[in-house]
């Protein structure tokens, strides 16, 4: 199981990262199962969005990318429970994250699965918990 962020969905979507050759990626993700925080969808229809003001993207190759991810299958997890939602501000907190990075280092530790992110304090809390990254 992979837990995917909104950096290595658009770094995916945008081919942005050159530490990640896209059709490869692609491969691995559509072998396992992905998750995703239920905040992940509107990160990442943000960020398509800006990327079109910023003229980076054309309005129409947005349908186009959602169609692309859409082949991975990703699934959303329900909203948090109230608990939940202060064990993720703790963690936050702890690991000096926004509460939306820490859901994310939540999501994988609760499912024991990699994390799929190129955010560096995200990729630092998760080697402090010693759970698996994607990219290496």
């Amino acid at each position: 199981m992979i837990v995917i962020d909104a950096s290595a969905t658009l770094a995916l979507l945008l081919n942005e990262d050159n530490a990640l050759a896209a059709a490869e990626a692609f491969t691995t993700l559509t072998e396992q199962t992905v998750v995703a925080p239920n905040h992940w969808s509107a990160e990442v229809g943000n960020a398509l969005v800006m990327n079109v003001r910023r003229g980076r993207l054309d309005p129409r190759q947005i349908r186009y990318m959602l169609d692309r991810l859409s082949t991975l299958g990703i699934q959303l997890e329900p909203s948090p429970s109230f608990a939940d939602i202060a064990s993720i501000a703790d963690r936050a907190t702890a690991l000096n994250l926004t509460y939306y990075d820490a859901a994310y280092v939540h999501s994988a530790q609760s499912h024991q699965a990699s994390l799929f992110t190129f955010d560096r304090g995200m990729r630092e809390a998760a080697n402090r918990l010693k759970i698996p990254l994607l990219p290496q």
